[in-house]
């Protein structure tokens, strides 16, 4: 969820199957969207999280040949 005075609200839910201890981080929406979106609407997108200021590293599902890297934002 995002919040900005100038720009409002925004939050977005999405399954997923998750492995590990709850993290709380941020990152840019649009960035995440544009490279989840590289992988075409049929994929099924592993994203690597292994921190909270780690960067996300995003690939499809048992394939790597191609992937992509989200920097996240302090919260």
């Amino acid at each position: 969820e995002s919040s900005s005075p100038n720009l409002g609200e925004a939050g977005e839910k999405v399954a997923l199957e998750y492995q590990g201890k709850a993290i709380t981080m941020g990152a840019n929406a649009q960035y995440l969207l544009e490279a989840i979106q590289s992988f075409g609407d049929d994929s099924q997108i592993c994203l690597e999280i292994y921190g909270e200021l780690s960067p996300v590293k995003i690939s499809r599902s048992g394939d790597e040949s191609g992937l992509a890297i989200v920097m996240p934002m302090r919260i």
